[in-house]
C-alpha cells in the first residue's frame, strides 16, 4: 500500500479530520474507548467513539475499532456491520476479515468460516490466526484431511506452538487416532502444563485405554 493510500484509509482518525473534529477530540474519544474497554464496558467504549463515527461513518479505523468492541461484547450483528464497513474502506485489509472469521466461529457458522478463512489464507498463506481458525472450521465441518494439511503446514514453521499443537492433537483425537493424539497432547503439556484441553483429552484417552484392558 502506498503512503497516499494509507493516509486515505487511516485519515478519519488522523490527517483528514481537521475540517470536522480536532485532533484532541479524536484522541479523547479513542482514549475513553480504551479505558472503558479495559473495564469490560464494551458498549460504553463503543459509544465513546460515536462523535468520530458520526463524522466518518465509512472510515476504516473507526469501523474496525467498533467491530472489535461489539464483538468483545457479543453484539455480533453490530460487529459484522462495522467489519463490513471496514472491508469496504480497505478491501485488502485482513484485520476486519479475521474479526468476521472469529464471529462466524462463535456463531457456529462453520461453512461461512471455511469460505472466509480460505480467502484469508489465499491472501496471506501463512497468516497465523487465519490458518488456525480455518483449521478449526474445517474440523467442525468434518473436512479432516484439509484441516490436517493446514495444521501440519503451520506446525512446520511453528513446531512448538501450543495453540496449533493442541488443535492438531484434538483433530487426531476426533479421528480416533489416539496414539498420535496422546503423543501430541503430551507434548502440549511440556510447553503449557496447565493446558485444559490437553489434560481433558489425555484423561479421556487414559480412561478409554483402561477400559480396554
Amino acid at each position: 500500500m502506498s503512503r497516499a493510500s494509507l493516509t486515505l484509509v487511516l485519515g478519519l482518525c488522523l490527517c483528514s479530520t481537521a475540517f470536522a473534529l480536532s485532533r484532541s477530540e479524536i484522541e479523547s474519544g479513542y482514549a475513553k474507548s480504551f479505558t472503558y474497554e479495559k473495564m469490560g464496558r464494551y458498549t460504553t467504549a463503543a459509544n465513546a467513539l460515536g462523535i468520530i463515527y458520526s463524522q466518518y461513518p465509512k472510515g476504516y479505523a473507526v469501523n474496525l475499532r467498533l467491530g472489535n468492541l461489539y464483538a468483545a461484547g457479543r453484539n455480533y450483528a453490530n460487529a459484522l456491520a462495522h467489519y463490513d464497513n471496514a472491508i469496504l474502506a480497505a478491501p485488502d485489509a485482513l484485520e476486519p476479515k479475521l474479526g468476521k472469521l472469529s464471529i462466524y466461529l462463535a456463531q457456529e457458522r462453520y461453512s461461512d468460516a471455511v469460505d472466509l478463512g480460505t480467502r484469508i489464507v489465499e491472501m496471506d498463506y501463512y497468516n497465523y490466526y487465519g490458518n488456525l481458525r480455518l483449521a478449526y472450521a474445517l474440523q467442525m465441518t468434518k473436512n479432516y484431511d484439509l484441516a490436517d494439511k493446514v495444521l501440519l503446514k503451520m506446525l512446520a514453521i511453528y513446531p512448538t506452538d501450543v495453540l496449533y499443537l493442541t488443535q492438531y492433537g484434538a483433530l487426531q483425537y476426533e479421528q480416533k487416532d489416539l496414539a498420535i493424539a496422546k503423543s501430541v497432547l503430551s507434548d502440549v503439556l511440556l510447553f503449557d502444563p496447565e493446558n485444559v484441553t490437553a489434560k481433558k483429552l489425555l484423561s479421556v484417552i487414559k480412561s478409554s485405554s483402561s477400559k480396554k484392558k
